[in-house]
């Protein structure tokens, strides 16, 4: 019984399998291949993950991180591509590993892979969801209730992601049909989304303004603080609207709480960071919002002791097991002699960034797994594998330096970063730099080119 564990099947085995009558239609060549890389890797990593990551962990330095992800993840396109060319079956990591590790380390591989891939799918839908409500605002002043857009385990209150649940059940009902249709609904959708990106990078590139990656200074980045700030605020308010204290909604009570707490931070911030300019800039955003009322006062002061209480919570959640131990507290001499303002977070925060993003890269390996669908695998697969790869790093990479250059990135709205930003863009007129932290007198236009 033991020894069934970790019993093997040979190639030749692995080959024979896959021309029972069971076997898969070979119909897929490079294009197909690449095309349905470049499917699985765009997603959350575009319009989702280069928002939150530029805000929180790498600023502009995000162009790094992504080039060091995709680096990382070539090693293993390399890997999955010689697995891919010796073995061109259906199965990918879990084939490899039953052909040279076991029944046992194969079992537990194959139910990696299905947690790896529900995860991504999950995220992604759930990320689109964002993106479909911001799109239903602008064309129709409407958005999804927040409790059927929004899970209840991050969100108390919540049921369930409609439109996500939604999405998912429609890929689900397309890749039931057969590869062949798969194959067609994923060309076409892999040409919608190139499209879209395309577009941001092309129209967005008109509205990017390089002094917003080499000047915003170091003090501007945004503290663990500000990020547990809007969570306290909505605590706040559903306390409120228990004990009846309120007579507006819970949602415009959140609003209003967070917006006075966040202007009373961010001066006191800048103020205690020395910086002239970015405390003009600060006070003459933010001082409209700050509390006059002593109830609201002494409101902002407890929600903002509570976030300053907290941070070195969010400090060790957001590092994990290097925050746990401490770890990241020695890292602190190497951030302060490589921050600038393009690294704001200095190099702990550009290699936090990269570790972040790689999730973005999931799906060139989900290649793999068409081997036994490739017209020739062994030329096919490699070339699929490598292509996609090539594509979605230069992409992302590019929509980063767009995103990160039409706004500051203490300013990029983490939930969608791009329709966010184009919004602004609208709002300003394109013609607004939009809050840059330096001394208005000397505000450049932004670039055209």
């Amino acid at each position: 019984m033991f020894k069934g564990l970790f019993a093997t099947k040979s190639l030749e085995m692995l080959a024979a399998e896959a021309k029972g009558e069971n076997r898969l239609r070979r119909i897929l060549g490079p294009v197909g291949l690449t095309s349905l890389g470049v499917g699985a890797i765009i997603g959350a990593g575009i319009f989702v993950m280069t928002g939150r990551v530029a805000a929180n962990d790498a600023g502009p330095g995000i162009l790094i991180s992504f080039a060091v992800a995709g680096v990382a993840c070539a090693l293993a396109a390399f890997c999955y591509a010689e697995f891919a060319s010796m073995a061109p079956v259906a199965g990918s990591a879990y084939t490899y590993a039953y052909a040279t590790l076991g029944e046992l380390l194969a079992w537990i591989i194959g139910w990696d892979l299905i947690l790896e891939y529900a995860m991504s799918a999950a995220t992604v839908a759930a990320s689109w969801s964002k993106y479909l409500n911001k799109f239903l605002d602008v064309l129709f002043g409407f958005q999804v209730p927040a409790y059927l857009c929004n899970d209840p385990f991050s969100h108390p209150g919540a049921w369930f992601n409609l439109p996500a649940v939604f999405i998912l059940a429609l890929c689900t009902f397309v890749l039931v049909i057969g590869i062949r249709e798969s194959a067609a609904s994923n060309t076409a959708l892999v040409l919608l989304k190139l499209g879209v990106v395309v577009f941001v990078i092309v129209v967005g590139y008109s509205y990017v303004n390089p002094e917003r990656w080499t000047t915003i200074p170091v003090e501007a980045r945004r503290v663990p603080e500000q990020i547990i700030l809007p969570e306290l605020a909505e605590a706040q308010a559903e306390k409120e609207a228990k004990k009846g204290d309120t007579g507006i909604s819970l949602e415009d009570r959140t609003a209003y709480i967070n917006k006075q707490a966040m202007a009373v931070f961010l001066i006191e911030k800048a103020q205690a960071s020395g910086n002239a300019a970015l405390l003009e800039e600060m006070r003459k955003r933010h001082e409209k919002d700050l509390p006059t009322s002593v109830k609201d006062k002494e409101v902002v002061e407890a929600v903002i002791a509570q976030a300053k209480e907290k941070a070195p919570e969010e400090v060790a959640a957001k590092w994990g097991l290097i925050g746990h131990f401490g770890i990241n507290e020695s890292l602190g001499k190497i951030d302060d002699a490589t921050r600038s303002p393009f690294m704001p977070y200095g190099f702990s925060g550009v290699m936090l960034g990269a570790a972040i993003v790689f999730f973005a890269f999931i799906g060139f390996d989900s290649i793999s797994t068409h081997s036994e669908e490739a017209i020739k695998p062994q030329r096919d697969v490699p070339i699929g594998i490598i292509s996609s790869l090539v594509i979605c790093s230069v992409l992302y990479i590019a929509v980063a330096a767009v995103i990160t250059g039409m706004v500051p990135y203490p300013d990029i709205d983490t939930d969608a970063a791009v329709a966010s930003a184009f919004s602004i863009q609208a709002e300003q007129g394109g013609g607004a730099d939009y809050c840059m932290p330096r001394p208005v007198s000397s505000r450049p236009a932004p670039s055209r080119a």
